[in-house]
């Protein structure tokens, strides 16, 4: 007559659900961590983001010219802003008649903009068509909208700190 040891049995398959429910937890604890969701509010961000988008964003990231980054709203408290990253810190920032200089040199979108004629206040009052030179001081960025008129950006709020940044659109 042969004994069978269910000890190691119900061992065996008590320590492989432990496992799968560890790597549950710690796959939903690097997920919150790493990686968050939003929802597009507006129309701010189109052609390339639409109203009521979900983008997925990864959290805690450099950023880099041109990455769309979920942003801490400068102005109004719990509210976030999706925006695209034109200069970082040292890198000089202006606007002639809705010409983007970084740097001195005429910015190439690689992307869709929505850039019309039409003007927010006249010409010599508005930042959206004519900003000054200025410096980006360190850790800080540069942010636009996709649709430039309109926009609530860094031609509106100024150059935002670094550490105001949630994190960067990996997809839609």
């Amino acid at each position: 007559m042969h004994y069978v040891d269910d000890s190691k049995s119900k061992f065996t398959i008590i320590s492989k659900f432990i496992m799968i429910l560890a790597g549950v937890i710690l796959g939903i604890l690097i997920t919150r961590i790493f990686f968050t969701t939003f929802t597009v509010k507006g129309t701010s961000m189109i052609p390339n983001f639409l109203d009521q988008e979900k983008v997925f964003i990864l959290k805690h990231i450099n950023p880099k010219k041109n990455d769309i980054v979920l942003i801490e709203s400068p102005l109004e408290e719990n509210k976030y802003l999706l925006k695209r990253v034109i200069a970082l810190s040292g890198d000089t920032v202006e606007i002639k008649n809705k010409i983007i200089l970084i740097n001195n040199i005429k910015h190439q979108n690689s992307f869709k903009i929505i850039n019309s004629n039409s003007k927010f206040l006249p010409i010599k009052y508005s930042f959206k068509d004519n900003l000054p030179k200025l410096t980006i001081k360190q850790n800080y960025i540069f942010v636009l909208n996709d649709n430039r008129n309109n926009s609530f950006d860094s031609r509106t709020f100024g150059a935002i700190e670094e550490d105001k940044i949630i994190g960067k659109v990996l997809f839609k």
